[in-house]
């Protein structure tokens, strides 16, 4: 469809130069656009082609523009058309013509690019699903009932009862949303921490006052960070916004105003970041319950996590024990590998630029430290906006050897860390591609809002670092031998491993 788009586009372009008509160029980008959408593009881009024609240089060039779009409609449906869609699915015209309003109705514009495509995908794996659906002539089903439609309608059923135990859930955190945060802050607070507890208990603590410690100097960190946080954002957190906006509008004044709708951005994102700081001033008072909550939850799980895992694992028999306790551990050691990973890669990241801010006497630096160490622990985009914010103050306020050096140091640490520093940190942390990371982050703010964007990579490495074992705990037996785990890690590496008691010594 690209092809066959940009021919029509470069010949409709020449035409229209060869006629004299105004607008040739934007003209022609309409035709490439119209190109994706079958049949009812080409007819509405070409009678708009007409219509300008004919009200600037009359029928004569229409007659002409005309002849010269049927000689090009007729190579691409004749010759290259062919050629091109042989290669792909083969679609009736019917069914495009049914798919066109179907994809409009159920998405806008977007549906009518995307229906086509879609359609086609369905087209090839239809086959391909009712075999893989078919269990055989040897399984029995009701007459009149083909195989693969029984064993559809029980995958249905048991996605119907998943989407209940998921929407129960979620309606149970809504519903108390300052205990499950606190849950969720505790575990993930416990798990990142829990190497420091097992380094203290090797040199010969107790885990008591191992975990007292640790829960301290933790509980101790993040109150200042919020303290820093709320004396630094909450009085800037509009000067912030206003600032960046102003230096955004300096640059497209710079370039004539060519990108206007970059400014129009930054003046969503910062008032975006504007309205996040007065939420974070406005519920201060039950951000503080939820830290309290969550580091008193951190310290008994750092404490009896063991005595928990003990009463999950009562629960399991056999071979299965052994799945469960390496998921398990491979669980903890994503969550605490991730939090390490990106807490330091956040560090690196607000202290550098802050050093930078100074030296070159640019103001705001501190409260942009402290917002690019929080939007730190939003991979790629976290780091993006806080620097191309400090960029957009030094615009807004510096010289132009400020500008230059800001510029410098925002290309390299973008570049640096979206491409060196943060596929490392994620592949080894959580096994995720970066393309899965991007989209887990909207996918995050959409479910939890700020939080989600924070939660949603670890949630989706413990994922994917634990979905192989609980597949074979919920098949058969007969069936769970074929589902291989990944490597097992060392003993030693794994957090619940030998929790079979509560005072029980152990690798976990």
């Amino acid at each position: 469809m690209a092809v066959l788009a940009s021919i029509k586009a470069i010949s409709d372009f020449v035409y229209l130069t060869l006629l004299g008509v105004p607008l040739a160029a934007p003209l022609a980008v309409m035709v490439f656009v119209g190109g994706f959408i079958p049949y009812v593009g080409g007819f509405i881009t070409t009678t708009i082609l007409v219509l300008v024609t004919l009200s600037t240089q009359g029928i004569g060039a229409v007659v002409l523009l005309l002849i010269g779009i049927t000689i090009v409609n007729v190579i691409n449906g004749n010759i290259l058309g062919p050629v091109i869609y042989g290669k792909t699915v083969s679609m009736h015209p019917a069914l495009v013509l049914v798919s066109l309003p179907a994809g409009a109705a159920i998405a806008g514009i977007i549906g009518l690019f995307v229906a086509i495509p879609l359609v086609a995908i369905v087209l090839a794996v239809w086959g391909a699903v009712l075999t893989i659906l078919d269990p055989g002539p040897e399984y029995e089903t009701p007459d009149l009932v083909p195989g693969w439609l029984d064993r559809l309608a029980q995958w249905s059923v048991r996605l119907l009862a998943l989407i209940l135990v998921v929407g129960v859930a979620i309606r149970i955190v809504t519903l108390i949303p300052t205990v499950a945060v606190s849950i969720v802050l505790g575990v993930v607070l416990a798990a990142t921490f829990l190497p420091f507890v097992k380094a203290l208990v090797r040199r010969g603590w107790r885990r008591g006052p191992a975990s007292a410690a640790t829960t301290a100097g933790v509980f101790l960190t993040v109150i200042v960070v919020v303290i820093l946080a709320a004396i630094s954002l909450i009085d800037q957190g509009a000067t912030i916004a206003a600032t960046s906006t102003s230096g955004a509008q300096e640059a497209s004044d710079a370039v004539g105003g060519a990108i206007g709708p970059l400014v129009a951005m930054v003046g969503s994102i910062g008032t975006g970041v504007a309205s996040g700081i007065a939420s974070f001033a406005a519920g201060i008072a039950s951000l503080g319950v939820v830290l309290l909550l969550s580091g008193l939850l951190c310290f008994y799980f750092l404490l009896d996590g063991r005595r928990f895992w003990g009463t999950v694992r009562q629960r399991i028999h056999g071979d299965r024990l052994d799945e469960v306790d390496a998921a398990a551990g491979r669980a903890v050691n994503v969550l605490s590998g991730y939090m390490v990973g990106t807490g330091g890669v956040s560090l690196f990241g607000a202290a550098t630029q802050y050093l930078i801010m100074v030296l070159l006497g640019l103001p705001l630096a501190l409260p942009l430290a402290v917002l690019a160490f929080l939007l730190g622990f939003i991979p790629y985009i976290g780091s993006f906006i806080a620097t191309g914010l400090a960029f957009l103050v030094a615009i807004a306020v510096g010289s132009p050897q400020d500008i230059a050096i800001m510029a410098v140091y925002t290309i390299v640490m973008n570049i640096v860390q979206g491409n060196f520093v943060a596929p490392i940190v994620y592949s080894r942390a959580v096994n995720l591609h970066p393309a899965v990371v991007l989209m887990a982050i909207p996918a995050g703010s959409e479910v939890a809002g700020i939080l989600g964007m924070f939660l949603a990579v670890p949630f989706i490495g413990v994922i994917a670092a634990t979905w192989r074992t609980a597949m074979a705990v919920f098949a058969s037996h007969a069936d769970a031998s074929a589902v291989t785990p990944p490597p097992e890690p060392e003993p030693e590496e794994v957090a619940p491993a030998g929790l079979t008691a509560a005072g029980e010594t152990g690798p976990g």
